[in-house]
């Protein structure tokens, strides 16, 4: 399994959005990612994609979907929300390093 261009795309963004955050802390939490999540090109929208693209990246160790909210009921249509692990941070850091080459 490789990562793609689109997967990438997705990967970058979120790392740009909060890598600044990771690299002061040990994590992010959980209240922090769901308030940045909706800062991505995505938005608040409900995307199958995102799910198929971060559910690979957390395949590597890169994110980690965060739990539902605790308000929402089974009849609830939402958008899983992903958080950058300290691996993803590390990975995000050598791709800005091999772009400055």
């Amino acid at each position: 399994m490789e990562l793609s261009a689109n997967d990438l795309v997705y990967f970058l963004e979120l790392a740009r959005l909060e890598a600044p955050i990771l690299a002061l802390k040990d994590h992010i939490d959980r209240y922090s990612a769901y308030n940045i999540w909706p800062r991505g090109s995505w938005g608040g929208r409900v995307d199958n994609t995102l799910d198929s693209v971060f559910g690979k990246l957390e395949s590597y160790s890169l994110v980690s979907r965060l739990a539902p909210p605790n308000n929402l009921n089974i009849t609830a249509d939402f958008q899983h929300a992903y958080v950058l692990l300290k691996k993803g941070l590390r990975f995000f850091a050598l791709i800005q390093e091999k772009t400055r080459e």
